[in-house]
């Protein structure tokens, strides 16, 4: 394993990155949004409990290989940059820089199908059982962890060339979100295509990323290719297509308007009309 993943063991090691769950906090005081309080139900307790978002989605040594010294727990290091990532994905005011795309967000994305606690049991239901009969638990373990890393390395293309669209709800709407990070939601083809019709429903991965805003993922074939604006001032290109929508509780349906191409995966702007 090389270097770059040779991280700290028996360390708490979150399967949420706490800048994330700080978005969902209604105290802005705290400067950083690790340190920031939130609420959340806990299942086996069968009640809610309230902390700053650094102290949830954890679990010590989550990602540690037990038969090796190392930890994959570095595999996330895009955490870094994820919080000013997401701020300027939901800023409307400027192109989003292609680099802060593919080096943070499309990571950010991917791993969510990798980093999670459930991956281990969903990993092995994709084998048989026999393959399992005779390892040890530390061998089975590690096997699961270095399967964490193919996954996210699988998972990066797909995400690229997905159809992403941002979905900006009112004040009155207070999102939530869970273990995973996403779900599966049907979404009205509308906001996802452009011309679509507006009863029509697309299933997709619904990423929350704040109280008030959501990225559905939709996977997709390939059919659009387009160009990034990289933080050097090059240019290169990827097949994916981007897209802003913002919604209020009430609206039924979206009226398009013309698509508008951009540095970065390409944009759609969409007006609103009232049922």
């Amino acid at each position: 394993m090389n270097r770059e993943l040779n991280g700290p063991r028996r360390t708490d090691q979150h399967y949420l990155p706490a800048c994330l769950l700080g978005r969902f906090s209604r105290d802005s005081s705290a400067p950083r949004l690790r340190h920031r309080p939130i609420a959340a139900f806990d299942s086996r307790a069968g009640k809610v409990l309230v902390g700053s978002a650094e102290s949830f989605g954890k679990v010590k040594g989550l990602y540690d290989m037990l038969e090796r010294p190392t930890s994959v727990d570095s595999l996330w290091g895009y955490e870094d940059r994820l919080s000013r990532a997401l701020d300027e994905l939901l800023d409307e005011s400027a192109p989003l820089d292609g680099w802060t795309w593919v080096t943070t967000l499309v990571p950010f994305v991917a791993s969510l199908f990798a980093r999670s606690v459930s991956f281990a049991r969903s990993f092995e239901q994709r084998l048989p059982d026999w393959l399992f009969a005779h390892q040890s638990v530390p061998a089975r373990k590690d096997n699961i962890t270095a399967a964490r890393v193919q996954e996210l390395q699988r998972m990066l293309a797909p995400v690229m060339t997905a159809q992403w669209t941002v979905v900006h709800f009112s004040e009155e709407a207070e999102l939530i979100t869970n273990d995973a990070g996403f779900a599966l939601a049907d979404v009205p083809e509308a906001a996802l295509v452009a011309g679509a019709a507006p009863a029509a429903q697309v299933l997709s991965y619904a990423i929350p990323i704040g109280r008030h805003a959501v990225l559905f993922y939709r996977p997709r074939e390939v059919d659009m290719c387009c160009g990034l604006t990289m933080a050097d001032g090059s240019r290169t290109s990827v097949t994916s297509t981007f897209r802003r929508e913002r919604l209020k509780a009430s609206v039924a349906y979206l009226e398009h308007t013309q698509s508008t191409p951009c540095s970065a995966p390409v944009r759609t702007r969409c007006s609103q009309q009232s049922p």
